[in-house]
């Protein structure tokens, strides 16, 4: 089961056929959820099925040494043959805390493999101060670590104050980011076969000659419990009484894995008597969900969802879109798809050619009773090439309906008006200036003609 989980895990946080939303609006009817901040994802495609106050701050208090984990694997190249020993600190410093310890002696030896099952099985606080000095040199150092892992992931709500989650003021998260790091951490080898485990013996170590078996905290996965949950595995408990009891936990049943996080649930009922809602409420949401909800393909990428208008192309005028990849989304059982409604959105009115099939053009969502359920990029469902004389009257078209461009063509015109003015009044000129000469000519060959005729006449 172990193995099949983890390979679901990593199908689930690889690429998703299409993306989902934040939450969705389902609620259970018959039964109460009782903590203070919820969620309940599909491991199979990301889809949140249910959540209750996701982004309120609340104190993880042992889910915190998921991130001490976290920190640990990745810091630690070889888990097996890393020593780690127990320091006098590590053990002083939860002195009169009264919290869960392994029983680790100053000087005590064991393998940082064996140090990470010891802390997320059996919930060791010591163990996560061991891990902390180890790698950091102190425990303050290691804190400053989670904190910048806290960051890196996005966990904008989280902030450490130790490794271990003993209560502090400043020491909070939220169910969203805990998901946000549970989702991370799953990811990471070793931590989803530590976790997943029911029991664990620890070796005998340099300071004990007798190994040591250890029960995990979730009694969702021990059949003798009362509360045990045949499809649970992992992942983390935690309690302090400002925290109340918090679970983690995922199962898997029938081709479906689903991950549960509960914070803050009540410690005690009504009447004071101590209660164990973390685990109740926990197998409740699992229980609610494989009786309620189906994994359903809502399109496929063969179905054309919409069309955009394509410029300067001489064969089509329009192009298909189809969705990227087929889009799943888990609904409930007797939802009738015939009803999801979509809302498209294109990255323009038109575009111009050439177009490449696979090019993204647009979005849509998907609604089932006006609730989005999950959402796909709509990309072309064919190649259209660029006819080139559609392309240049376009280009001279668009370049013409520019302010710009037609300040110049005016100036220029009334260059040309102004040069033609110039010719003109040039020629006319010229042409009355002929004109004179002429006249001058004519009135020179005339005088002429005159003194001839005079000259002729005083001869006879």
């Amino acid at each position: 089961m172990v193995k099949r989980l983890i390979a679901v895990i990593l199908v689930a946080f690889a690429v998703f056929s299409c993306t989902i939303p934040a939450a969705a609006a389902y609620e259970p009817t018959t039964f109460e959820v009782t903590a203070k901040a919820a969620m309940l994802v599909s491991l199979d495609n990301g889809d949140v099925l249910y959540s209750k106050n996701p982004d309120e701050r609340v104190y993880p208090a042992s889910l915190t040494k998921i991130m001490t984990a976290v920190v640990a694997i990745e810091n630690i190249d070889d888990l097996e043959n890393t020593v780690m020993t127990t320091s006098q600190h590590a053990i002083d410093v939860l002195y009169g805390t009264d919290s869960s310890v392994f029983g680790l002696k100053p000087g005590e030896q064991l393998s940082a493999k064996d140090m990470l099952y010891v802390m997320l099985i059996h919930s060791a606080n010591e163990s996560a101060n061991v891990i902390a000095e180890h790698i950091a040199g102190s425990i303050d150092a290691f804190v400053a670590l989670m904190n910048k892992k806290a960051e890196e992931l996005g966990m904008t709500n989280t902030h450490y104050m130790n490794p271990h989650g003993l209560h502090d003021e400043n020491h909070y998260t939220t169910a969203a980011d805990m998901y946000k790091l549970v989702s991370y951490a799953m990811k990471l080898p070793l931590f989803m076969e530590i976790c997943t485990c029911a029991s664990y013996t620890v070796p005998p170590t340099n300071m004990n000659s007798s190994s040591r078996t250890i029960a995990s905290t979730n009694l969702l996965m021990l059949p003798s419990s009362g509360y045990y949950y045949e499809y649970a595995a992992g992942i983390k408990t935690g309690y302090t009484d400002p925290a109340g009891r918090c679970l983690i936990s995922t199962a898997s049943k029938d081709g479906y894995s689903y991950l549960s996080i509960v914070m803050g649930c009540p410690v005690k009922d009504a009447s004071g008597k101590m209660i164990r809602d973390d685990m109740t409420l926990t197998a409740n949401l699992f229980k609610w969900a494989f009786s309620n909800f189906k994994y359903r393909r809502i399109i496929s990428t063969t179905d054309p969802i919409s069309e955009i208008k394509i410029e300067n192309a001489w064969d089509t005028d329009y192009v298909q879109l189809f969705a990227q990849q087929d889009c799943y989304a888990i609904i409930p059982t007797d939802a009738d798809i015939s009803t999801i409604t979509t809302k498209i959105s294109l990255t323009a009115d038109s575009i111009s050619a050439p177009v490449q099939q696979g090019d993204i053009l647009g979005n849509c969502e998907f609604y089932l009773a006006e609730e989005k359920i999950a959402e796909v990029p709509l990309i072309a469902g064919s190649s259209v090439d660029r006819s080139i004389v559609l392309y240049v009257l376009s280009g001279i078209k668009d370049i013409s309906a520019l302010a710009w461009f037609r300040a110049i063509v005016i100036i220029i015109l009334v260059l040309i008006l102004l040069i033609i003015t110039l010719r003109t009044i040039q020629r006319s000129r010229q042409r009355q200036a002929q004109r004179l000469a002429r006249q001058r000519e004519r009135q020179r060959e005339q005088q002429r003609q005159r003194q001839q005729e005079q000259a002729r006449r005083r001869r006879y």
